[in-house]
């Protein structure tokens, strides 16, 4: 789908734009690879969530390239865990976008830096969650590469003040680094090194292919944040956090968190 579009102020300020049948209503979320609006289907009436590539970066072509992967990525899997995706699109001056489901809950990252560590039982049920939907990626031998309590939305059960109505808690929003597992595709050639450094296992630090196991390590230290309300390795620069994944043995869960006790299979599983 493609249709006229016109920026309606500066930095990819899309409010009150168009394209297709979209209309941006307000600027949700920015970061570093891109932009996430709400906006409205004009003529269904349907909301929803529109996810645009930075442009006022130099490798603006790289992340228009990436979203596009990602959209695909999110798209081959149908999953309760799993943002839904409804369109993608080009539009004539270049700007690719993604058009998913509009999700009413809070990041994670929120949440813990609102409340700090949870509770034992609903920090095993998110990340049960989160490994569900990872599970489904893992089928289709795609691997996330960017496990991290951002890029997932908590959007049932009392962590965000409502019941369980729904089945699913969790949904992972964001595949912004995935990857086909062991791809040799063009698109991964001379890709710079993808991923967030405190969650990044030893194989991305290096540069290394990925495969599932990537994703289970930065699991594995979510679940530690979760608990503990950090993650286990902490320093001012990447590359000193960086040598810590490569070389350091983290703390033990039971030795930072009085409520595990040491040697519980929780205390083995982290």
């Amino acid at each position: 789908m493609v249709a006229n579009l016109t920026l309606s102020g500066k930095n990819d300020d899309l409010h009150g734009s168009r394209v297709g049948h979209y209309l941006f209503t307000s600027r949700l979320h920015e970061g570093g690879m891109g932009y996430i609006y709400s906006g409205v289907h004009v003529h269904l009436n349907r909301h929803v969530a529109i996810k645009t590539a930075r442009r006022d970066v130099p490798n603006q072509q790289f992340l228009q390239k990436r979203l596009i992967y990602e959209a695909r990525y999110l798209a081959a899997v149908d999953h309760v865990n799993v943002v839904t995706v409804h369109d993608m699109g080009v539009s004539p001056d270049g700007m690719a976008y993604v058009i998913m489901e509009l999700l009413d809950g809070t990041s994670l990252d929120k949440i813990i830096d609102r409340g700090g560590p949870l509770r034992v039982p609903v920090a095993l049920q998110v990340v049960r969650e989160i490994a569900r939907g990872l599970a489904a990626f893992h089928e289709r031998e795609i691997v996330c590469a960017d496990v991290k309590p951002d890029n997932v939305m908590v959007v049932s059960g009392p962590l965000v003040g409502r019941g369980l109505t729904k089945r699913s808690w969790v949904k992972l929003i964001d595949l912004g680094a995935a990857r086909t597992i062991r791809s040799l595709t063009a698109i991964h050639d001379n890709e710079p090194t993808m991923g967030t450094s405190w969650y990044m296992s030893p194989e991305a630090v290096l540069g290394q292919d990925l495969d599932e196991r990537a994703d289970i390590y930065s699991l594995a230290v979510l679940l530690y944040e979760t608990l503990v309300g950090r993650v286990p390795f902490l320093a001012h620069e990447d590359e000193e956090i960086f040598r810590m994944h490569l070389w350091e043995t983290p703390p033990r869960l039971s030795e930072v968190c009085p409520q595990i006790p040491a040697g519980s299979p929780l205390d083995e599983l982290v």
